[in-house]
């Protein structure tokens, strides 16, 4: 019984690794990723390593990006990248503005739960999931 458990956590660390490389690669996993995204506006909160690639993929799937992040647009790197994908960029300088009609908030780990963006966002309803939520799901 121990060798199939040990068995089943391989094979379980296997699927995981595997989602997470398309994540990374920026693609859509399964096809009712793309149809549950599809059209949705997503908040990307961060545009770090994790956050770029949160956009990324959703882009892929299909969904309307905003992303966000507290440094300036010049001192972030994949900025001209992810607007050439079809992001938008709104400085996190007003939570209202970027929140404006938003359906999900992907908060990248630098973003603390305290974030005025994050606090506006659950007051709102706005569903708030981490990067690695969003991994999980698809």
């Amino acid at each position: 019984m121990i060798t199939g458990r040990v068995h089943t956590t391989a094979a379980l660390k296997g699927h995981i690794t595997d989602k997470q490389a398309v994540f990374k690669a920026g693609g859509c996993l399964l096809e009712s990723a793309t149809e549950e995204l599809r059209l949705k506006k997503v908040v990307v909160a961060g545009l770090g390593v994790s956050g770029v690639a949160a956009a990324r993929f959703l882009l892929k799937c299909g969904a309307a990006v905003i992303a966000t992040d507290r440094k300036a647009a010049p001192e972030i790197p994949a900025l001209a990248e992810l607007t050439g994908l079809g992001a938008g960029f709104i400085p996190d300088t007003d939570p209202a503005l970027v929140l404006d009609s938003a359906d999900m908030l992907v908060a990248s780990p630098g973003v603390a739960r305290i974030d005025p963006l994050i606090v506006m966002a659950k007051a709102k309803g706005v569903e708030v999931v981490s990067d690695i939520e969003l991994t999980s799901r698809y």
